[in-house]
């Protein structure tokens, strides 16, 4: 029957429940039916069946003690709070206020509190936060507000939020405040959750020095920035900019330009990018850029590629650029990023000299090729051979390769195939890609259809990802 009970009770069959309470209360002692009571009591909070909770609940009180009562309420108490079983909730908090001390009161009350906060149930919140409130003290009201209100703004319940900030502000100090609001102004930045962010604010900043502010601000715009929250970082950036130097807001404007390249976020790049070049005028600031446009060549994120390539190129000299496009054309290569490969390599070319266009399309093309990526590599083989001698290139054009002495080699090298020392002024085979090998050593190695052994594509694809 104690199986029955609790079932019909889970399941909110209230007929079933009323038939079977008489006969089961008559056959068992106190004792067990107060363990019986309970089950039943709890899963029927659990569920939101309040008919159930208001059958069961008058005769589980009159056979427990006070003691006992407490504890089984508060697990009551605290599921349906939980479950959002405002009704419920309301049934259960008479009988348990006035059976418990205030500091169990204070210590339950939190727990249910803090669930219905996290779970958004506002009117729940509503009704426990008055008689908690007159229980505890403002120190101890403090700290579990506090718990409550982040956890709210991590969530996103707005309503809560608001509920919470006047009691919880006029508790704390100036100094408390500062470091609560800055946890829940931060974690709610990173929630993407704006009208929360725009609620806490303007307290957080009356009370926090420039010092304070620049600091939460700054973890806030980089957690926003990577996260894609634009309407967040745009909320942020003016108090920022009023409090900063032009030396912090240089670090942080890169930062977040970093985070968000890195995730594709172009609409905070385009938002980011104009603070930031007005204010980089230094070398290197300017290696920053770089480093966020070959962050972004990394990831594959063309449209951010395109919108930093022009102001980054027309602000540093060629031997500037040269580093990071040598260096993005060839990570591009090798992640497949053909549209960025594209993008970069006429800039690349055009600022080269002939021996660092050849290094750099020979890494490039090691690159995409040892990746399998075989649209890129043909591209790129196909650039490498303009930039060979114009009687080499004739000879390239007719026959697929060009017979030089080791003279005409950029340095000494061993030939890749037999691995011996190719001696100044003995004859060598050069190939479009500009890898040079023993003219007998070729002649074994490479038949019609072959392209070169050295960077020769290990798994051939014909597109990128």
């Amino acid at each position: 029957m104690r199986k029955r009970l609790n079932v019909s009770s889970r399941q909110g069959h209230i007929d079933i429940v009323r038939l079977l309470l008489e006969p089961f209360l008559s056959r068992v002692s106190d004792r067990q039916s107060v363990k019986y009571l309970r089950e039943a009591l709890y899963v029927s909070s659990r569920q939101g069946h309040i008919d159930i909770v208001r059958l069961l609940l008058e005769p589980f009180l009159s056979r427990v003690s006070d003691r006992q009562s407490v504890k089984y309420l508060r697990e009551a108490l605290y599921v349906s709070s939980r479950q959002g079983h405002i009704d419920i909730v309301r049934l259960l908090l008479e009988p348990f206020l006035s059976r418990v001390s205030d500091r169990q009161s204070v210590k339950y009350l939190r727990e249910a509190l803090y669930v219905s906060s996290r779970q958004g149930h506002i009117d729940i919140v509503r009704l426990l936060l008055e008689p908690f409130l007159s229980r505890v003290s403002d120190r101890q009201s403090v700290k579990y507000l506090r718990e409550a209100l982040y956890v709210s703004s991590r969530q996103g319940h707005i309503d809560i939020v608001r509920l919470l900030l006047e009691p919880f502000l006029s508790r704390v100090s100036d100094r408390q405040s500062v470091k609560y609001l800055r946890e829940a102004l931060y974690v709610s930045s990173r929630q993407g959750h704006i009208d929360i962010v725009r609620l806490l604010l303007e307290p957080f900043l009356s009370r926090a020095s420039d010092s304070q502010s620049l600091e939460c601000l700054r973890g806030a715009l980089y957690v926003s920035s990577g996260q894609g929250h634009v309407d967040i970082v745009r909320l942020l950036l003016e108090p920022f900019l009023s409090r900063a130097s032009d030396r912090h807001s240089l670090n942080c404007f890169y930062k977040s330009l970093y985070y968000s390249s890195e995730e594709g976020h172009i609409d905070i790049v385009r938002l980011l990018l104009e603070p930031f070049l007005s204010r980089a005028s230094d070398r290197h600031s300017l290696d920053n850029l770089g480093n966020v446009l070959y962050n972004s060549s990394v990831q594959g994120h063309v449209d951010i590629v395109v919108l930093l390539l022009e102001p980054f190129l027309s602000r540093v000299s060629d031997d500037q650029s040269l580093k990071w496009l040598r260096e993005a054309l060839q990570i591009s290569s090798k992640e497949g990023h053909i549209d960025i490969v594209r993008l970069l390599l006429e800039p690349f070319l055009s600022r080269a000299s002939e021996g660092e266009s050849l290094a750099g399309l020979r890494n490039a093309l090691w690159a995409s090729a040892s990746n399998g990526w075989s649209n890129i590599y043909t591209m790129l083989l196909a650039r490498s051979v303009l930039h060979l001698h114009t009687s080499d290139l004739e000879q390239v054009s007719k026959q697929g390769y060009a017979i030089v002495s080791r003279s005409r080699a950029e340095e000494s090298f061993d030939c890749r195939i037999c691995l011996d020392l190719v001696a100044v002024g003995e004859e060598i085979k050069l190939l479009p890609c500009k890898h040079s090998f023993h003219s007998a050593c070729l002649d074994k190695e490479l038949s019609d259809g072959k392209t070169c052994p050295y960077c020769r594509p290990h798994g051939e694809r014909e597109s990128g990802p």
